[in-house]
């Protein structure tokens, strides 16, 4: 998505279709309320192997710290991106107050100008019981940045073609 910071101080959906109002086209409440989280979710079936989650399971919300921030768009003066980043803490004796045991797997779901969208991350974790230590796996040779960085690329890619 592209916005525009428009003469008269706003920010507007930069969209090629005449004739909508400024109303439906101001975006700078929803633009400041986006969300970033980082689910944990145990996996109960599929296998570490499956890299998805599984059905059913107990989902928890990690700490994160976010932060929303405009970047300057390719398509004309005043145009924009927003980029949303998140810092997700994980301990994992404090992961559902410490009764860890199991496979538990990660995704970031972000939620901005009216959509939500998920995507796995290329890692989890395991712990033979309850307050072990973690290990990692499901793309521990593959660093998390760059696995997010392809997913949420896809994504977007996804989005702006329907745009």
């Amino acid at each position: 998505m592209a916005f525009a910071h428009t003469a008269d101080g706003t920010d507007a959906l930069s969209v090629p279709v005449p004739g909508l109002t400024p109303e439906v086209l101001d975006v700078i409440r929803v633009v400041a309320s986006a969300r970033m989280d980082v689910p944990a979710r145990r996996r109960t079936g599929g296998g570490h192997g499956s890299g998805g989650h599984g059905s059913g399971g107990e989902e928890f919300f990690l700490p994160v710290t976010s932060s929303t921030e405009r970047v300057a768009a390719p398509g004309g003066p005043g145009e924009f991106r927003v980029v949303h980043t998140a810092v997700a803490r994980l301990a994992p004796d404090a992961l559902n107050s410490g009764r860890n045991a199991g496979i538990w797997g990660l995704r970031v779901r972000i939620t901005s100008c009216g959509r939500q969208r998920d995507t796995v991350l290329p890692v989890a974790l395991s712990s033979a019981r309850d307050g072990a230590e973690p290990v990692v796996l499901d793309g521990a040779r593959v660093t998390l940045l760059r696995g997010v960085r392809r997913r949420v690329g896809r994504v977007l890619a996804r989005v702006r073609a329907r745009a």
